[in-house]
C-alpha cells in the first residue's frame, strides 16, 4: 500500500471550515464556578481540595 501525499490545495467545503466564525458561549461566574467544582469532582480530587477551591 502506497503513502498518498496530501495536495496543497483546500476545498471549497474546507475553507468553508476555516473561515466560519466561532461562536463561544458566555458563561455567568456562578455557573463557571459550578462547572468547574463538578469537574473537580468528576476528577475525584480530594475533599480538602475542593473545600479549598469553594
Amino acid at each position: 500500500m502506497g503513502y498518498i501525499r496530501r495536495r496543497n490545495e483546500l476545498l471549497p467545503h474546507e475553507i468553508d471550515m476555516a473561515t466560519d466564525p466561532v461562536e463561544f458561549e458566555t458563561l455567568s461566574f456562578d455557573e463557571a464556578l459550578k462547572r468547574f467544582m463538578s469537574d473537580a469532582e468528576c476528577r475525584g480530587l480530594r475533599p480538602d481540595t475542593i473545600r479549598y477551591y469553594r
